[in-house]
């Protein structure tokens, strides 16, 4: 194995880390998002007990182990957000043990077949509520915020049409996709209004 390293392309590298860098910001939102979520749904703060840094390490040991089983590296999902809401089931162990059936069940081709046949407008149903609870568990997450205040309903406005409307930017062979873009966007948009206007009255 390590006789094809000398193959590897460096010059590629730096065309790969424009390409995964911004990914890897819409990665961490997303896991900041989706443990936010968790933390309301269990009323315990994830962020701060273990706290991020290990929630992050727990991503990053996840996704070396996945790799070298030849796996995707592994993330957070608002889908499984949505299944902690819906089941009212937040135990460590009921995860565990649904992963090893997972695991278990894909090395048996009847159990793999026999899922393939669940109809779709039932995996629709299954998707239509997953989804619906991310989209308010979303909601929640700014309904705090105030909306009259011009500058929140820019940044939301900006993020939402970017995303939702698709929007992507492409520099050759590196495509950021409209996830990556809303990210970007909302970003610099709250960093240029972040700044208040002075009182003017205080100036006089």
């Amino acid at each position: 194995a390590l006789e094809g390293i000398k193959d590897i392309d460096l010059g590629y590298i730096g065309t790969i880390a424009v390409a995964y860098i911004p990914v890897s910001f819409v990665v961490f939102a997303e896991h900041i998002a989706d443990h936010k979520n968790i933390s309301s749904i269990i009323e315990r703060d994830l962020l701060k007990d273990p706290g991020l840094d290990r929630t992050l390490l727990g991503d990053g040991v996840g996704s070396m182990v996945g790799a070298f089983f030849g796996g995707c590296p592994n993330t957070t999902y608002g889908e499984s957000v949505a299944c902690v809401a819906i089941t009212k089931n937040a135990s460590v162990l009921t995860i565990i043990g649904a992963a090893i059936e997972c695991i278990l069940i894909s090395f048996f081709t009847p159990f793999v077949t026999f899922i393939s046949t669940i109809p779709a407008c039932v995996m629709g149903g299954v998707c239509m509520a997953l989804y619906g609870f991310i989209a308010v568990s979303g909601l929640k997450m700014v309904q705090k915020i105030d909306l009259d205040h011009n500058k929140n309903l820019f940044v939301i406005s900006s993020i939402l049409i970017s995303g939702i409307g698709g929007l992507s930017l492409s520099f050759g062979k590196i495509t950021i996709t409209s996830v990556a873009c809303a990210l970007i966007l909302g970003i610099i948009v709250n960093k240029l209004l972040s700044k208040e206007p002075e009182n003017t009255e205080e100036n006089q």
